[in-house]
C-alpha cells in the first residue's frame, strides 16, 4: 500500500527523488569520510622545524644581562605525531658556532642525527655567542631528512637570518 501524501506525485516520481537524495547522502557521506582521514593524517604526522633564538636566561626585562649573549639554535616537532631519524647530512651550508672552533655539521646532534623527536619536543642543536654571529651576517640554509612513523620520509628546509638576529639586540 502506498501512501500518497501529495496527490500531484506520482510513485515513480517519489522513487526517482528517494534514488536522488539517497545519490547525495552517499556523496556527503564520502566527503566526510574522506575529510576525517585527511585530519587525522594531519593530527598524527609530524612537523620538524629549525629556529634560532636568543637564550632567555640571558635576559632581564628584555635587556641583555651578558655582552656575549648565546643564540640557540633549536629543532622541534611542531606535528601531532613522531619525528624518525633527523639526518641533516644533505645540508650543504656550514658555518662556526664557537668563535671559529667548530662548525655546524660537526656539533653531536647534528653529525650523528636524532633517533626519534616527540610531539611538540624541541632541543638544542647549537650555541652561538655574539661575536660568532656577527661573523657569519647571511642567512643559512639548514637542511634535513626525517620520517614518520611509517617510514615515509619527508624533506624540511629553514633559513636562518643572523644578521637580522643580529640587529634585534638594539
Amino acid at each position: 500500500m502506498i501512501i500518497v501524501i501529495f496527490p500531484s506525485i506520482s510513485p515513480a516520481d517519489l522513487e526517482l527523488g528517494l534514488f536522488i537524495l539517497n545519490f547525495i547522502l552517499v556523496g556527503v557521506t564520502f566527503a566526510l569520510a574522506y575529510l576525517t582521514c585527511r585530519l587525522i593524517k594531519l593530527q598524527t604526522e609530524p612537523l620538524v622545524h629549525v629556529e634560532a633564538t636568543w637564550n632567555r636566561l640571558q635576559f632581564y626585562e628584555g635587556k641583555a644581562l651578558f655582552k656575549d649573549v648565546p643564540l640557540v639554535l633549536f629543532i622541534k616537532n611542531k606535528g601531532g605525531g613522531p619525528a624518525r631519524d633527523v639526518d641533516f647530512a644533505k645540508m650543504k651550508d656550514d658555518f662556526s658556532i664557537k668563535e671559529g672552533f667548530t662548525k655546524f655539521k660537526q656539533a653531536p646532534l647534528v653529525k650523528e642525527g636524532i633517533k626519534e623527536l616527540a610531539p611538540n619536543q624541541e632541543m638544542p642543536l647549537a650555541w652561538l655567542s655574539i661575536p660568532t654571529v656577527s661573523e657569519i651576517n647571511r642567512s643559512v640554509k639548514i637542511k634535513f631528512e626525517y620520517k614518520n612513523l611509517a617510514g615515509k620520509s619527508k624533506a624540511g628546509l629553514n633559513f636562518i637570518d643572523f644578521h637580522a638576529l643580529i640587529h634585534s639586540l638594539g
